[in-house]
């Protein structure tokens, strides 16, 4: 195995981290190491002062005024299932797109068998994109919501906000947006275009450790329209066995990850000190410079044009292997970490032609250069003529 470590796999968890990361999570666990709310000590304050300021970051990175609608969860699944399960109701329909990861189709799926909703999957208007009009032939009288991908976890794709945000409000939708792809690379703003909810992880795009997320909720949402999914102690409201009815009391129960959240924290500041819209063209500039170098490559399929991807992640395969082969000889023979596959994501394979067999999925992070690049398709290269 070579011992060149190429990290190209950050659609799936962001690294290297920046390194203020791996300090804040050293020191909370070395010089703090209390629960918050829990006590009046100083290091239950000091723990208390970094939750609520991680509420703040978040809630100004989405657009949200107040910091009190962050959820904390324990990723971005945890934090879609809360806002599934938490507004769906016996006989509502939902409309979804093709382009769903399992963290949502999941969920939806399972409470269509329970025979407590029934789902529209709507075909993009062309390749990757949805209009005003494809979503409302689906509308049906009991529609309740719309569940969309901002960006695809497979093809890097994005679809409109602005789109599905007003079909929404013209329908009077909940609107519940996974955009577990999109947050650190591309701008949201809730407030300005009225999503509901809005699902997001610690790990990818904001840099910060496994295991965190949360479900970013809108002012203007009526809290009473989504039921808390777990029950428990909370620090308030002791004197009581109901759980409380205020945010964020209502959907986060036991105690907080206070190591991952003090990561978090960090992440969203290397961020914010780049900014979003440098890390934007930074992957820009990589996605240009590999289809650059793919085109010199006759036996390397692609699928979407480079000036319709987003998010820095790219799907290819190469003739004569399967993307299982492939992406095991990038890994064993030269060191190159990439996804294989179907990426959890099986209807955008279907929506794209790349289901059953799948492709291999590379991704870019703040961290990635050009020389990943070459390397990979140096690799490559002796592959194909090996």
């Amino acid at each position: 195995m070579s011992k060149n470590k190429v990290y190209l796999d950050n659609a799936a968890t962001s690294f290297p981290k920046p390194p203020g990361v791996a300090k804040a999570v050293l020191y909370f666990m070395n010089e703090v190491g209390a629960s918050p709310g829990r006590a009046a000590h100083m290091g239950s304050i000091e723990a208390g002062e970094l939750l609520f300021e991680t509420r703040e970051k978040i809630a100004s990175l989405c657009g949200v005024m107040g910091p009190m609608r962050v959820i904390f969860t324990s990723s971005a699944t945890e934090a879609l299932n809360l806002a599934i399960f938490g507004c769906l109701k016996k006989g509502d329909h939902i409309i979804t797109t093709s382009f769903e990861h399992n963290s949502t189709i999941r969920p939806l799926k399972a409470l269509e068998e329970k025979g407590t909703i029934k789902f529209t999957v709507v075909p993009p208007y062309d390749k990757h994109q949805y209009t005003l009009d494809c979503l409302e032939k689906h509308l049906k009288p009991n529609t309740k919501a719309v569940v969309f991908n901002h960006a695809s976890n497979v093809f890097g794709t994005a679809v409109s906000l602005e789109v599905f945000s007003e079909f929404a409000r013209k329908h009077r939708l909940i609107s519940i947006c996974d955009a577990s792809q999109s947050i650190g690379v591309l701008p949201i703003d809730m407030d300005e275009l009225g999503i509901d909810l809005l699902g997001i992880p610690g790990h990818k795009g904001l840099c910060g450790p496994m295991g965190t997320g949360a479900l970013v909720i809108n002012d203007s949402f009526d809290i009473d329209q989504m039921s808390p999914q777990k029950f428990g102690g909370t620090g308030s409201l002791s004197d009581q066995i109901v759980q409380p009815n205020f945010l964020p009391d209502k959907y986060e129960s036991g105690t907080p990850n206070m190591i991952g959240i003090a990561g978090l924290s960090a992440g969203i500041d290397a961020i914010n000190a780049e900014s979003i819209g440098k890390i934007f063209l930074h992957k820009k500039e990589l996605v240009n410079y590999f289809y650059q170098r793919a085109s010199e490559v006759k036996e390397l399929i692609t699928y979407v044009h480079p000036e319709h991807i987003e998010t820095g992640t790219i799907s290819f395969n190469l003739e004569g292997l399967s993307s299982s082969e492939l992406g095991f000889l990038l890994s064993d023979r030269f060191g190159i970490q990439t996804r294989i596959g179907l990426h959890c994501s099986p209807l955008a394979h279907q929506a794209m032609g790349t289901f059953p067999s799948g492709t291999v999925r590379i991704s870019f992070g703040p961290f990635s250069r050009k020389s990943d690049i070459d390397y990979l398709f140096d690799a490559i290269d002796e592959i194909s003529n090996a």
